[in-house]
C-alpha cells in the first residue's frame, strides 16, 4: 500500500505540467502572482523570473524563484532582463509561458520556448493624456498578438483595449482572508494600503481632518494608518500634510510591509480606504484592496469608479467622489451606521473573489486546457 502511493505521488509529480511566470516586480510583492504560484503548484511545476530589486526576499513551497540583477540603467537591465527571461524558458522548457506586460515584452513572445504563451495585463495605460493615454492602450493590444492569448482583470478593461474575447480570459483580482473575526466600532480605525504614486491619498486625510472639526465635540477617538510604496516626493507630500493638519497623533505613514505583516492591520482596522482618483484610466481598474478590506470583513470608503461600484453596497461599505468633502461625507455615513454593519455579511458580498475560488474555478482549468 506504501509503495503503491509513493509511485501514484512520484507518477503525479513526473507528469506535472510546467509553468514559467515572468514578472518584473520582485516575487511576493505583486499579491495575485504571488497566489498564482501559491494556488498552482500542487499541478505545475513552476518557475518564476523577476528582478531582484533590494527588497527582502520571500519564498513559498513549490515555486523556484529566479532572480535578475536590477543594476544600470533602464536599457541595460530590460535587455538584461529578456536575455536571462530567453535562456530560462530554453532551460525550463515550459507548457505554458505567462508574461507581466511590460514595454517590450513582444520580444519574449517572438524568442523564448513555450508551448503556448499569455501576456498577462493588468493595467490599461495612465497617461493622463487623451492622445498618450489611447497610444499607451494600442501599444498593450498591438504587442498582445504576438502572444497566443491574453490574462486581463476585467471586462470592462478588455473592452477599452478591444482585446479579443476568443483569445483572452477574465481573471479578477481577488485576497485572501486575513482576519474571519468580528470587527468592533468602539472607535474609528482606517487603514490604507497599495500604492500611493498618483492616488491623491491626501485628500483622504484632509478629509479626515474635516469629520473631526465636524465632529469636534463627539470627542470621537479615530486613527489611520497608510501603509505602501511610493516617491520620495509622494511620501513628503503626505508626511508634511499630517503635520501640517496637526494629525500626527491619528495618522501614521508606515511604509512598505509584506503580506504577513499586514495581518495584525486587518485584524485590528475596522474602515478601508479605496481611494483612487475618478479618471478614465482607472474607470475599469479593479483594485486588490477592496476585497483584502471586504473579505477581512470590514466596510469600505471607495471612489465611485465603475468597478468599484459594481462591488461596493450598502452592506459593505460607501461610494463618494475623490475630494476631501466627499471622504469626509462618506466617514461620517460610516460613523453614524457603524453598529448596522456585520463582517460575516460583508464577507458574503464577495466570497467568490478567494484567491483559491479564482484560481482553483477559473485559472487552474484554464491553464490545464491550454498546457
Amino acid at each position: 500500500m506504501n509503495l503503491f502511493f509513493r509511485l501514484e505521488i512520484s507518477t503525479k509529480m513526473i507528469n506535472k505540467k510546467k509553468l514559467l511566470l515572468i514578472n518584473g516586480t520582485q516575487f511576493g510583492y505583486s499579491a495575485g502572482h504571488y497566489f498564482y504560484c501559491k494556488y498552482l503548484s500542487g499541478d505545475f511545476t513552476i518557475r518564476y523570473i523577476c528582478y531582484d530589486r533590494g527588497l527582502n526576499r520571500l519564498s513559498l513551497k513549490g515555486t523556484d524563484v529566479h532572480y535578475v540583477s536590477f543594476k544600470g540603467n533602464k536599457l541595460i537591465r530590460t535587455i538584461r532582463f529578456i536575455k536571462e527571461s530567453i535562456i530560462q524558458s530554453y532551460s525550463v522548457k515550459p507548457n505554458v509561458l505567462i508574461v507581466a506586460y511590460f514595454d517590450i515584452c513582444l520580444l519574449l513572445a517572438l524568442f523564448c520556448r513555450s508551448k503556448k504563451r499569455m501576456l498577462d495585463i493588468r493595467s490599461g495605460s495612465l497617461k493622463k493624456n487623451k492622445f498618450f493615454r489611447s497610444i499607451g492602450n494600442f501599444f498593450i493590444l498591438f504587442q498582445s498578438l504576438f502572444f497566443d492569448g491574453a490574462i486581463i482583470l476585467s471586462d470592462s478593461l478588455r473592452k477599452k483595449l478591444s482585446v479579443s474575447g476568443k483569445k483572452s480570459i477574465i481573471v479578477p483580482l481577488g485576497s485572501e482572508i486575513f482576519f474571519t473575526g468580528e470587527h468592533d466600532y468602539n472607535s474609528l480605525s482606517l487603514f490604507y494600503v497599495g500604492s500611493l504614486n498618483n492616488r491623491n491619498i491626501i485628500e483622504t486625510i484632509i478629509g479626515l481632518h474635516l469629520f473631526l472639526k465636524t465632529n469636534e465635540g463627539k470627542k470621537i477617538e479615530v486613527n489611520y494608518s497608510i501603509v505602501g510604496f511610493g516617491s520620495p516626493f509622494e511620501i513628503a507630500k503626505i508626511m508634511n500634510c499630517i503635520a501640517d493638519l496637526g494629525l500626527s497623533d491619528s495618522v501614521t505613514y508606515v511604509g512598505r510591509k509584506t503580506n504577513e505583516e499586514l495581518i495584525p492591520y486587518f485584524e485590528h482596522s475596522n474602515i478601508g480606504i479605496v481611494f483612487v482618483p475618478r479618471t478614465p484610466w482607472y474607470d475599469c481598474q479593479p483594485v486588490t484592496k477592496l476585497f483584502e478590506y471586504t473579505l477581512s470583513g470590514m466596510p469600505v470608503i471607495a471612489t465611485n469608479t465603475y468597478e468599484n461600484s459594481r462591488i461596493v453596497n450598502k452592506t459593505n461599505g460607501v461610494l463618494i467622489d475623490d475630494t476631501s468633502e466627499d471622504f469626509c461625507k462618506g466617514l461620517l455615513i460610516i460613523y453614524n451606521n457603524r453598529n448596522s454593519f456585520n463582517s460575516a455579511d460583508i464577507r458574503r458580498t464577495v466570497e467568490s473573489f478567494t484567491w483559491a475560488n479564482i484560481i482553483n474555478n477559473t485559472l487552474k482549468p484554464f491553464l490545464e486546457r491550454i498546457a
